[in-house]
């Protein structure tokens, strides 16, 4: 569709000319006129591959607007998913950091369930020093299962 409106555009455009001022526009230039006004989001690889090739002069850029309408037809567009361990590794790193997160917190529990028993077995209300009168009872979380793992007990 793009490539349809480009022509009808130019061919528009061409009929604006006069005898005295005819419009008149190299078929180079339009092939790069008809490259930068590609969609970005969908032929942006393809524009990258093609700046970049051109700048190292890998290749010539396009002489035809069909030549440069073939390429980006024709090309090869990259997976969005990613591909071989790194994925994998990433997870497991983030597993790991997540075990560790969740073990540091239950110790701090079971410190908080200690000082609170130890609290009401001394005073019966946990509430008889400034320490321990900002101790909350720890979270019963015996009966919710984990999201993750869907395991309980933690």
């Amino acid at each position: 569709m793009y490539s349809k409106r480009f022509r009808d555009t130019y061919h528009g455009y061409k009929a604006t000319g006069t005898d005295e001022r005819p419009v008149d526009i190299p078929e180079k230039e339009q092939a790069l006129d008809f490259f930068h006004g590609l969609d970005h989001g969908k032929c942006a690889a393809f524009k990258s591959s093609m700046l970049n090739g051109w700048a190292s002069k890998a290749f010539d850029s396009p002489e035809m607007v069909n030549k440069i309408y073939r390429a980006a037809e024709n090309w090869v567009k990259p997976s969005s998913k990613p591909e071989g361990s790194a994925a994998t590794s990433v997870t497991i790193e983030e597993d790991e950091r997540q075990k560790k997160k969740r073990n540091e917190g239950m110790k701090s529990e079971k410190k908080k369930a200690a000082a609170v028993a130890a609290a009401m077995a001394t005073g019966g209300s946990g509430a008889s020093s400034s320490s321990d009168s900002n101790a909350k009872l720890p979270k019963d979380l015996w009966h919710i299962k984990c999201f993750r793992c869907k395991e309980k007990k933690h």
